[in-house]
């Protein structure tokens, strides 16, 4: 599997936080690196190539995307740009006006979030689809503008994709086909930055995923049909079916994201060990670092639901193995291997060589993703000793890591906000405030301090207008009352 679903799930979750326009202040802190930059960028350069090359071609051979691209380059290759040069590119590839896509895309924050109602009658799909980004307050605009694939499964094999153009906040469509459909998704590709959740029964939702699950030609449209069929907890007897049909899906993609999706539930420990034997019995040559990756995943989650644990004696021995080890990677792999048969003494580990001062970064990486991963009473002391006083790279790779497994402390309010106070560096804030902005347990101890922040000067901090934008957006995030 490509980068594409990990960019719009990073997008997604940093959208929860904060939302802005691609375009505006390059030099704001809070900005340059952030996943509005970098992973919504991309996503939207791809639906623009993506809508750019619908288009019939202009000249010669290449895509009307690759054209404009060239002359872009060409008139503006090694100067200082900006976006409307990028447009006026399209534009004369294109002859058509780009300003509303840049207006919405580009200039504006947000994207769509679309509520979906499909529904088949005989040779006929019929859809209601709701753009409700407005009424969450993502976005000015309330509705975006962009073409919307539909997949559809025929009950006789038929496969087929039809476009329907959405351009309003609500819009209905109906497609007749000329065959029985038995199936449906949107958006099959992942063209569009959109988030899309689907409104029926339950019932009939399940059965249609798992049709999309075994039949259709589209890997992409495959995972997401994955997800969303243990988005419930299946039955005893559904769980045979799905994993049945994830074996016999021809991705190894698919086998291996598999294995994350299923370690939501403990019903899933014998079907993530059927799975991972499976891709452990096929050559190395064929596994790459995503694969590997979701094995490394799926064998830590095993150990630790699993009776079966490694003996004390070979966990010392792998540890006189990590540091006779020479190579980064050889450490790593042998502290991962650790993590799977004994967290405990992993995490112990861990801490002991977290202490010597020889490690390179990316060990250090390594350790601190041991201890906070999966957090433990072994681990905490160091997590709110790394908040409160670590290094900012440390302190953020925490944070993420503790927020993305849904980590939650009665203290980790107070440790952020300790964080904010006593931060050298304006960025340390900002980030601080970023994450307490979904603290909303603690709304009485979080929304003061975000209203300190909100009413702090030029005295105080060289960047006080960033941290006082971060602080309006999680007081508005949170819907704190002044007191």
């Amino acid at each position: 599997m490509d980068y594409h679903l990990w960019w719009r799930e990073g997008y997604f979750a940093e959208s929860k936080l904060y939302a802005r326009p691609l375009s505006g202040d390059s030099n704001s802190i809070d900005t340059i690196f952030d996943s509005h930059s970098y992973e919504k960028g991309a996503l939207v350069i791809h639906l623009m190539r993506h809508i750019a090359n619908r288009q019939p071609k202009t000249k010669g051979s290449s895509e009307n995307f690759s054209q404009a691209l060239k002359l872009y380059l060409d008139g503006k290759g090694g100067g200082n740009v900006r976006n409307d040069h990028l447009q006026a590119a399209l534009e004369s590839i294109n002859h058509r006006s780009w300003q509303e896509f840049f207006d919405q895309w580009v200039r504006s924050k947000g994207h769509p979030i679309i509520s979906a109602e499909i529904n088949i009658k005989e040779n006929t799909i019929v859809g209601m689809i709701e753009q409700v980004q407005a009424t969450r307050e993502t976005n000015r605009w309330r509705a975006f503008s962009f073409p919307l694939d539909i997949e559809i499964i025929g009950k006789r094999g038929e496969k087929v994709i039809q476009t329907v153009q959405i351009d309003q906040a609500t819009q209905s469509f109906q497609l007749d086909l000329g065959f029985p459909p038995s199936a449906f998704n949107l958006d099959p590709d992942l063209i569009v930055p959109a988030e899309i959740e689907f409104r029926g029964s339950k019932v009939t939702l399940r059965a249609n995923w798992l049709r999309i699950l075994r039949h259709s030609t589209k890997e992409k449209s495959r995972l997401v049909a994955l997800k969303r069929l243990f988005q419930v907890k299946p039955s005893t007897s559904d769980w045979r079916t799905y994993v049945d049909t994830i074996m016999a899906d021809p991705s190894l993609y698919i086998k291996a994201e598999s294995i994350a999706i299923l370690s939501q539930y403990l019903e899933g420990f014998s079907h993530i060990e059927r799975i991972i034997d499976h891709i452990a019995d096929l050559p190395s040559s064929q596994l790459d670092l995503s694969i590997r990756r979701a094995l490394a995943h799926g064998k830590t989650w095993l150990a630790n639901h699993s009776p079966k644990q490694a003996s004390h004696e070979a966990v010392l021995q792998w540890q006189s193995e990590y540091n006779a080890s020479q190579y980064t990677s050889e450490r790593e792999a042998i502290l991962n291997k650790m993590s799977y048969a004994k967290l405990s003494m992993a995490q112990e580990f861990a801490l002991e060589r977290l202490q010597e001062s020889h490690w390179v970064t990316k060990d250090r990486a390594h350790l601190i993703d041991v201890l906070t991963r999966t957090p433990s009473s072994i681990s905490r002391n160091f997590i709110f000793k790394m908040i409160e006083s670590g290094s900012y790279h440390w302190f953020k790779r925490i944070i993420d890591n503790l927020l993305l497994n849904g980590y939650q402390d009665e203290d980790l309010p107070a440790a952020l906000i300790n964080r904010a106070k006593n931060a050298r560096y304006d960025y340390e804030i900002i980030y601080a405030i970023k994450s307490l902005s979904i603290q909303e347990e603690a709304k009485d101890e979080v929304c003061p301090f975000l209203y300190a922040m909100k009413g702090i000067g030029s005295a105080e901090r060289a960047h006080f207008k960033d941290i006082q934008q971060a602080a309006i957006k999680a007081i508005n995030k949170l819907e704190c009352q002044k007191l």
